[in-house]
């Protein structure tokens, strides 16, 4: 069944086996092709896939179409139309103790948008094209039992174009380009079935490229090692331990603050890099379902807002530290007489601290949630296709840091609940969400820069109550 939140959502399957018999070499199946068409929160659209399986003398094959593409118009907003296209082919072949998997995907993303010509400098037309390939092939050797070595290479690129055109003035293009290259090695030894280590080495390089009335680029390198041990000591549990590096590129936003501010054709801003220590627990005690983690890092490299030429700019600094820790749990109420009803909750407790290059004081990372936490029940009336429940989030608080402003972003505790009618041909949900919370932005804004003293304050609120009505159809032969 095809559900589409908010919608109406109409299916029609078409399946046509075809084999050919009598020779072993080569097979072929055609083994669906999927039409919908579909209405979202006022959006019509149209969309289908398409999958398309061969086995060549082992080399087992899928390859797989994916179009869709929809439009909406409003008298305010103008006329929106999205288009994508999607072609994947994911390729297996196993002979003794050799494996290999070949991957290959190309995507493409048109996103058009005609706004009303009637304000001075409104948008009139805009485009943007998101062009994206991905290659990768993994090579396994299982040498001996319990030992697998793997290699992996693999590429990935993108490209987005955007063009806008504003009332009374000629267009304006502009080009992001980045690319990614990936060499990884791995070994997984499993001596005991209680025990697995595993070891890994991955080297990529990358690079980013801004081009308009301009040109910025970057070029990065990073060794990402990590080793794990995760041990079984009794049915149900698990505990995972792991070191690691972790390496994440600069983003094309950072990459053009830092042009428009300096000027400079070469960036210095590095990948946020941070040494990582991970340690899992998960567990099945009977109905009750347990699961905890835990994270501690130093951080070599951290981007953040400083004082540079022209205002504000992106730079990589060094030094911090991060822990996490996260704990879930899940129980079945059917020990209680309740056969179909779940309870089950999450929490999350988070500290950093970097050195702040504009105060020179510590403090945590921009947007980060110090603690946040939710629980939520699930029931269902055995036999009438009825199913509800309720749930709650605690209130967060997070700030955001530039160099003369610090935002304060607050949600209130909230609730929700939802009842599902699902008595098979059809699904009719209705939920209410955000009951009682509330966002409250306050805006602290301060004389030259966060060092100096506070100007002003400004608060906005804004309600999170929300109410849903979804209804979802398939029809099959």
């Amino acid at each position: 069944m095809r559900h589409l939140g908010g919608g109406i959502a109409i299916s029609f399957f078409l399946t046509a086996p075809v084999a050919l018999a009598g020779n072993t070499l080569l097979s072929l199946r055609v083994p669906a092709a999927d039409l919908s068409v579909a209405s979202t929160t006022g959006v019509p659209g149209v969309g289908g896939t398409a999958a398309l399986n061969l086995d060549l003398a082992g080399l087992a094959t899928q390859i797989k179409g994916d179009a869709h593409a929809s439009r909406r118009s409003t008298a305010l907003a103008g006329v929106n139309g999205k288009r994508s296209a999607a072609v994947e082919v994911d390729s297996t072949w196993h002979h003794g103790i050799v494996a290999l998997a070949l991957k290959a995907q190309r995507k493409l993303d048109i996103d058009q948008h005609d706004g009303p010509t009637t304000q001075t400098l409104y948008v009139a037309h805009s485009d943007q094209q998101n062009d994206s390939t991905h290659a990768s092939a993994t090579l396994t050797v299982t040498p001996v039992s319990g030992l697998t070595l793997t290699a992996t290479a693999q590429n990935t690129s993108t490209s987005t174009v955007q063009s806008e055109t504003f009332v009374g003035q000629k267009s304006a293009t502009s080009q992001i380009a980045s690319s990614r290259a990936i060499e990884a090695f791995m070994a997984t030894w499993k001596p005991l079935p209680q025990l697995t280590a595993e070891a890994d080495a991955t080297l990529a390089e990358g690079s980013l490229r801004l081009q308009n009335s301009s040109l910025a680029q970057l070029r990065w390198q990073a060794a990402e090692p990590r080793l794990a041990l995760t041990v079984r000591p009794f049915s149900g549990a698990r505990l995972r331990l792991a070191l690691d590096r972790s390496v994440v590129p600069v983003s094309a936003v950072d990459l053009a603050a830092w042009h428009a501010a300096t000027g400079d054709l070469e960036s210095g801003l590095r990948p946020n890099t941070a040494d990582e220590f991970h340690a899992g627990l998960a567990d099945q005690l009977g109905p009750v379902s347990l699961k905890a983690a835990f994270t501690t890092a130093a951080l070599s490299s951290t981007t953040v807002l400083a004082e540079g030429p022209g205002g504000q700019i992106p730079q990589s600094i060094t030094g911090g530290s991060r822990q996490s820790a996260h704990f879930a749990v899940a129980l079945s109420m059917a020990p209680f007489g309740f056969s179909h009803a779940k309870l089950s909750s999450h929490a999350a407790f988070r500290h950093s601290q970097i050195r702040d290059p504009v105060t020179l004081r510590t403090r945590p990372l921009s947007g980060e949630i110090p603690s946040e936490a939710s629980v939520r029940l699930t029931d269902a009336v055995p036999g009438s296709g009825v199913s509800f429940g309720l749930d709650g989030q605690m209130g967060t608080r997070t700030h955001y840091y530039q160099v003369a402003e610090d935002t304060a972003i607050s949600n209130s505790p909230s609730a929700g609940a939802f009842i599902k009618y699902n008595p098979g041909p059809f699904a009719l949900t209705l939920s209410v969400n955000g009951l009682g919370g509330g966002t409250l932005q306050q805006n602290y804004l301060y004389e030259g820069s966060r060092a100096g003293q506070l100007a002003a304050i400004s608060r906005s609120q804004l309600s999170s109550t929300t109410i849903g009505l979804s209804f979802s159809k398939t029809l099959e032969d």
